[in-house]
């Protein structure tokens, strides 16, 4: 299992949030819950950025979603928890 970051969908009010799933399958950051999937995926943005000091920009590698920062990238999935 690789690490990756999470944009969770689940049910309630708020259904949104973003996390980060380290290589060994735990949760090591989540963000609180968000209306709406692009704060989600902001979140995941200032994370990124604030580790990597440049701008971060979101990327599709064979149809797979990455976050892309000083040539280093991660793999976003979006996660169906209803």
């Amino acid at each position: 299992m690789s690490a990756r970051f999470e944009i969770v969908r689940t049910d309630g009010g708020q259904p949104w949030h973003a996390r980060y799933i380290a290589s060994n399958g735990r949760i090591v950051w989540s963000t609180e819950q968000y209306v709406e999937k692009r704060h989600a995926k902001n979140a995941i943005a200032v994370v990124a950025q604030a580790f990597s000091l440049t701008r971060v920009h979101f990327t599709y590698r064979r149809d797979v979603p990455h976050i892309q920062a000083q040539g280093v990238s991660a793999e976003v999935r979006e996660v169906d928890e209803r």
